[in-house]
């Protein structure tokens, strides 16, 4: 390549840099930039890597910033419900997320039962269908297991409310000879002491 041509690419890329400032930047030029460097693929995988936990980042900061406010405000109503407080929050903050992403389709598609279009064009009902189906196999499983094993447990509601958020510890069986033992503060470990 000759010195000429790449001073020609370089400019037109700075260019493209310049024109899609904000979001554009990252989605549109950068891409357009990384395709040109040698092992393309291994940085594109970097770089959407690299966007993705500084999203992610970014999310465990501001949540944790504005629990900790509202937690240290509030210390006798919400310190005795920190994990309820926490789920409400998240589950909050992934709505208007979801809505977000989606530019609220799912949910205005949902509440007013609009049939779904691309441009002039509106799918059949039968094609709807199969993708509520398609996007509600994925989703069902969850909240479906959870009311399963609310109804099949044994106890009162709160007793099974309690027994469905707790961790459970697994107990297996030590086939390498060692007895759990109790150590000084009184947790179990494996070591044969």
């Amino acid at each position: 390549m000759s010195e000429e041509s790449w001073t020609i690419n370089e400019t037109v890329m700075v260019q493209c840099i310049l024109m899609a400032a904000g979001p554009g930047l990252a989605f549109l030029a950068y891409p357009q930039v990384v395709t040109q460097l040698p092992m393309s693929p291994l940085w594109s995988v970097l770089f959407f890597s690299m966007l993705m936990m500084l999203g992610l980042d970014s999310q465990f900061c501001t949540v944790e910033g504005f629990i900790t406010a509202l937690m240290d405000e509030y210390p006798h109503l919400l310190r005795a419900r920190k994990k309820t407080f926490i789920a409400i929050v998240c589950f909050i903050s992934y709505l208007i997320g979801f809505s977000n992403i989606t530019q609220g389709v799912f949910f205005f598609s949902v509440i007013e039962m609009t049939p779904l279009s691309l441009g002039k064009y509106v799918y059949p009902t039968w094609g709807q269908g199969i993708g509520w189906f398609m996007a509600l196999s994925s989703m069902v499983l969850i909240p479906g297991y959870m009311l399963y094993f609310f109804f099949t447990a044994k106890g009162t509601i709160r007793q099974r409310f309690q027994l469905m958020t707790q961790a459970t510890q697994d107990k297996k069986i030590q086939h390498n000879g060692l007895q759990p033992k109790a150590s000084l503060n009184g947790s179990v470990s494996d070591a044969a002491v």
